[in-house]
């Protein structure tokens, strides 16, 4: 016997009558009880399922926000350490680096040893600095002195020079005047005539 419902209603009304004319009535509940138990069990693992996944949702959540307020700390440390630095930069700017910064024990002991050899750099290049101002002051009173003492030296070769020149015309004109005579140093001296 086949029976087609018109509503729904009419399925679960019949259906139990169907059911209860086929099958003894404590299968039935048997069954009932089977299928909601399943139903149940299905809901709970689902919602166990959506628990699980929102759990874990939210535990990665709190771990990646642990995580990024950790890196934060850590920057905002970095900041504060360049701050530093860049406040003995600028200080080292103004005037010397680490003899009265009162910011260098405060710096990585690295940075400290590198602040310490520009500050014996700086003291050296100044250092050279003075020494090749004297040397300049030095090398313009030699040249100086070179000039003035080549200009004495000329002048003194150019007197003589003269004086030689005056000495020969002298020379000259007296053995014009005294063929017979020859000059030895200043003197004259008689030649015996042929």
């Amino acid at each position: 016997m086949t029976i087609k419902p018109k509503s729904t209603n009419q399925i679960n009304s019949v259906t139990p009558t169907i059911l209860s004319n086929s099958l003894p009535s404590f299968i039935i509940t048997q069954l009932t009880l089977s299928l909601t138990c399943t139903i149940i069990v299905f809901i709970t693992l689902h919602f166990m399922m959506k628990l699980e996944e929102f759990l874990m949702q939210s535990c990665h959540q709190k771990s990646r926000r642990i995580a990024l307020e950790e890196e934060v700390k850590e920057l905002q440390g970095r900041l504060i350490e360049e701050m530093k630095l860049k406040s003995v930069l600028r200080f080292a700017l103004k005037g010397p680096i680490v003899s009265c910064n009162p910011f260098i024990p405060l710096l990585p002991s690295k940075v400290q040893t590198l602040l310490g050899e520009l500050e014996m750099l700086e003291n050296e290049v100044t250092w050279l600095e003075a020494n090749i101002k004297k040397l300049k002051i030095r090398l313009c009173t030699k040249k100086k002195l070179n000039k003035e003492t080549n200009y004495l030296m000329h002048a003194r070769n150019q007197l003589h020079c003269k004086h030689q020149i005056q000495e020969h015309k002298d020379h000259m004109q007296n053995a014009l005047i005294f063929p017979n005579f020859m000059y030895v140093k200043d003197k004259m001296v008689i030649l015996n005539s042929l």
